[in-house]
Parts: C-alpha cells; structure tokens; sequence
C-alpha cells in the first residue's frame, strides 16, 4: 500500500487538542486562570510541537511498514514492526523530547515533575492509539480500494477491451529494455520501487505501480498474489496450506520473502491455476 493517509488537518487538529489536553492534565486552576499565566500558553505550544513530532513519527513509521508488510500477508512481521517503530520508538522519542523541553524551556528536571507519573502514561496510551487510527484508515482504505475495482472476469470483458501489455520497457542501469511480458516471472515491490525478475533470473526496475500492472497484464497468465507480488503461472512451482487458509506460494526464480496468498483469494488462486490455457 503506497502512502495514501490524507491526514495533514487530523494531525494538526490532532495534535492542537492534545498539547491542550496533556498540558491541563494534573491542573486544578479555572482556564480563566490559567490563560494569564505566561507559562500556560507557551506549554501549550510546545506540548502541541511535541505531540505532531510524535504522530508524524507514527505515521512515517506506518507508511514504510505498509510498502513491506502488508497486514493480511505478513500479519506476525507487520505486528512486530509496529510494534517497534510504531509504538516503541515514538513512545521512547516522546520522552526524550519532553526531557530536553524540561529541562531548557521549563527549568526543571523531568523526574522533578509529574510528567513520569500522569503524563508519560498518558502519552504511551496517546501513541498505541494513534496506531489504531492509522489501522482503520488502512482497512478502510482497502475496503474502498476493493470495492470500487470493476469485476472483470476472464475472458468477459465489460464495455471497451481492456488494453493488455504484451511488452513492457525496464530499466538496468542507464539502459531502458523492451521485455516481452511472456518473459518476466514476478514482478514486486522492494524498498518502495516495482522490480521484476525473469525466467532467466535478471531483475529489472519498473516504472509503473503493482496496481497499474495488475490492470494491464494478460489475466491469464498473470495473478496479484497480494500487495507485494504478481506472478506468471509459469513461476508457480508448488504451493503449501498455511495458518488460516492462507497459502504459500514456492516460486522459480527463487525469492528471499515468502510469497503468501491470503484466505479470501486463496480460492481464486488455485482456480486460476487450473484454468491454464
């Protein structure tokens, strides 16, 4: 899933209400009172900084896990990942920048405060939250995604034919090369840029998305594994049944990542397979 989050408003919004909210935690003073002291306004504005540090940290961290483990395909390894740098890392820089705010804006070292006791729990809950946010806008945004994708069975194309790609031009190096489709194995997704490899074992750099190709490509020999891969029916070589219906996909040339295809199109895929032209 490349960075589709149109969240530029939420995260200022966001993080306005809670630079408010962490600075009033623990007051017993009227916001009448508080608004003529020197202190709150400024508080307010730095606790506000912190908190879009924070979130964007979040969100960089969950837009670089969305292009490498998808949730469906690689649920333990994406778990893992945001846990680590979704969760973990932020919590931890939230800390550290609340520390440095302490101890040059406010005066005061942090254990001398009651942010370790109120505010540093509250902030690593904020954060687990923010998490949560961002992974129901990635199963909305998968749902949209499905939904408005036409239904175009093989063989029974709706309205205008569907342009089909017999020859795509990739990169090596400085050297742009016309290939025949018939000769690539896999195409997928690698540190963010399309790739391909063929029969013969070369890898080149695609310009087009994994979603424009899926459209594209002839559906009989072709079929997108998940987020990450489309394969030729030539290069599956054998599959085995995983964990909860899904399954794993041997395929030649060899890949280093497992190749999964999740429960909902595991029938699909054998399908399709049995279907060879």
């Amino acid at each position: 899933m490349q960075d589709s989050y149109r969240d530029r408003w939420l995260i200022l919004a966001g993080s306005l209400l809670l630079g408010y909210f962490m600075v009033n935690v623990g007051l017993d003073d009227s916001i009448f009172v508080l608004w003529r002291k020197p202190f709150y306004v400024r508080d307010i504005l730095g606790a506000t900084a912190i908190s879009a540090l924070i979130w964007l940290l979040v969100r960089t961290a969950t837009v670089w896990l969305d292009r490498r483990y998808d949730w469906f395909a690689q649920p333990l390894p994406r778990l893992i990942g945001q846990a680590l740098l979704g969760w973990g890392l932020p919590v931890a820089a939230s800390f550290l920048l609340a520390a440095l705010y302490f101890q040059w804006v406010v005066g005061q070292p942090i254990a001398e405060s009651t942010y370790p006791v109120y505010e540093f729990p509250i902030s690593t809950l904020v954060i687990l939250m923010i998490n949560g946010l961002y992974f129901s806008l990635y199963l909305y945004h998968r749902a949209t995604t499905a939904a408005v994708q036409p239904a175009t069975p093989p063989g029974e194309p709706a309205g205008k034919p569907v342009p089909v790609r017999r020859t795509l031009i990739v990169s090596s190096g400085q050297r742009n090369v016309p290939l025949p489709t018939a000769e690539v194995a896999y195409f997928y997704i690698d540190e963010g840029a399309v790739y391909l490899t063929t029969f013969s074992g070369e890898k080149y750099l695609v310009s087009s998305s994994l979603d424009d190709l899926a459209q594209d490509l002839p559906v009989e020999l072709f079929f997108r594994a998940n987020r990450q891969f489309i394969l030729h029916r030539r290069a599956c070589r054998s599959y085995l049944n995983d964990t909860y219906g899904k399954l794993k996909v041997e395929v030649q040339p060899g890949v280093r990542r497992e190749v999964t295809i999740s429960q909902q199109r595991a029938p699909e895929f054998k399908k399709w397979l049995e279907e060879a032209p």
